[in-house]
């Protein structure tokens, strides 16, 4: 196909198409009338001789091709658009853009008082749009469609569309409270066994990197498990209140235990620490704004981790 016989426009059309999933509100998307639209499918299905959409109980939906098509699509317009910018250079200081994250609640009460800070000094008039975090398969999904531009957990492994870098190395520690009646400094290997503990299950979007009980069992050591929640927020508070033990990530889990009367003592065992994650998707890698959001999202990272 020879590229000087495509209509720009009949792409931009096709992008609207296929996130919209409708000929009505991919019309409203960019402006046009939905017979204007209408007649750009057509046109759209005679260049590719293919359907595009197809007709399903859900509404309208995309083809097999339309849905390889679509990711690569959407990067090249996306490619285009900050090539044709008026500016490329990004002015903090000037800009009203909104930037959006997403990432679990104890990573926000972490990170974004840091994040808005940097925003009042640097970039006032600038929006921050926080997002929970998506169950880590749907993650590059969110990133790919532009619902929000950046994410941060554990992604051990990501798609090839998808970028990331390690934000910090949290090392794993045992949470109690304050004035535990047993435990001071130090815990043995025979303490930790010993203890009543309570345990953070991993669910949707918070799934540890390994397995704790497994690598427990392999150096001899059974937790006696009493208690299990399902949010690094609560378990600090469960821990204040009892005198449970709670193996968590030390930096994150961390950023609560001032406030809440509890401290961390080294484990029994060296665990391997788990790495904090931002991810984007490339197609942004080298948009000016989006760099420098990445940007004060890794100082800000690197200032937790320093604390």
């Amino acid at each position: 196909m020879q590229l000087s016989a495509i209509d720009m426009n009949l792409l931009v059309a096709l992008d609207a198409l296929l996130a919209e999933g409708s000929v009505t509100r991919a019309a409203a998307r960019v402006g046009l009338s939905p017979s204007a639209m209408s007649h750009a499918l057509a046109r759209l299905r005679k260049l590719l001789d293919d359907p595009i959409l197809l007709r399903s109980r859900s509404g309208l939906s995309p083809t097999p091709r339309a849905r390889t098509l679509q990711p690569e699509l959407r990067e090249a317009l996306d490619r285009i658009r900050v090539a044709l910018a008026a500016s490329p250079a990004f002015d903090p200081a000037s800009s009203n853009q909104t930037f959006s994250v997403s990432c679990q609640d104890v990573t926000q009460i972490l990170l974004i008082p840091r994040l808005l800070r940097l925003f009042e000094t640097l970039a006032p008039g600038a929006r921050l749009d926080v997002w929970p975090l998506a169950p880590r398969g749907q993650v590059p999904h969110d990133l790919e469609q532009g619902t929000y531009d950046v994410a941060i957990g554990q992604f051990p492994e990501v798609p090839r569309a998808i970028r990331t870098e390690v934000l910090f190395e949290d090392p794993i520690a045992c949470l109690v409270r304050r004035d535990h009646p047993r435990i001071r400094s130090e815990l043995t290997r025979e303490q930790y066994a010993a203890e009543r503990h309570l345990a953070v299950a991993s669910v949707g979007n918070v799934e540890l990197p390994f397995s704790l009980d497994r690598l427990l069992e392999q150096v001899g050591i059974q937790r006696r498990i009493v208690a299990s929640v399902r949010s690094l927020v609560v378990a600090p508070v469960v821990v204040a209140h009892t005198d449970l033990v709670c193996t968590a990530s030390e930096i994150i889990v961390g950023a609560l235990a001032a406030d809440l009367g509890v401290r961390f003592v080294p484990m029994p065992i060296d665990l391997p620490p788990q790495p904090l994650h931002l991810v984007w998707h490339r197609r942004m890698q080298h948009d000016p704004a989006h760099t420098w959001f990445r940007t004060v999202v890794t100082q800000c990272a690197s200032e937790a981790a320093r604390r």
